[in-house]
């Protein structure tokens, strides 16, 4: 089983965080390979502790992204994919040693 944390404020009005767990699972019942998805809210992210267990995080869209340092450190440390929607770019170039994590 693979265990991908959705990092966000989950919220039903955003088409996407309808979506991406939709296609997640989409995508696994494709490939043979099931999969368990979690939200996980950004003000729960004041430690790793929140974040052990998962195979890759997704920042999901529209959250305000409180608290991504956290985050984007354990991600990078403990070389887990780490996937950032739309504010990629952004937190990219503001980060430069992220350049060590690996998309997916």
């Amino acid at each position: 089983m693979i265990k991908v944390g959705l990092i966000g404020d989950f919220d039903e009005s955003v088409p996407a965080h309808r979506a991406i767990p939709v296609a997640l699972g989409l995508a696994a019942e494709s490939l043979g390979a099931p999969v368990d998805v979690e939200w996980i809210p950004t003000n729960a992210i004041e430690s790793e502790d929140p974040l052990l267990g998962y195979h890759g995080l997704w920042c999901v869209p529209a959250s305000p992204y409180r608290s991504m340092d956290g985050a984007i450190r354990y991600a990078r440390e403990q070389r887990r994919p780490f996937r950032v929607s739309t504010r990629g770019c952004r937190i990219r170039s503001k980060r430069p040693r992220m350049a060590g994590c690996r998309a997916w």
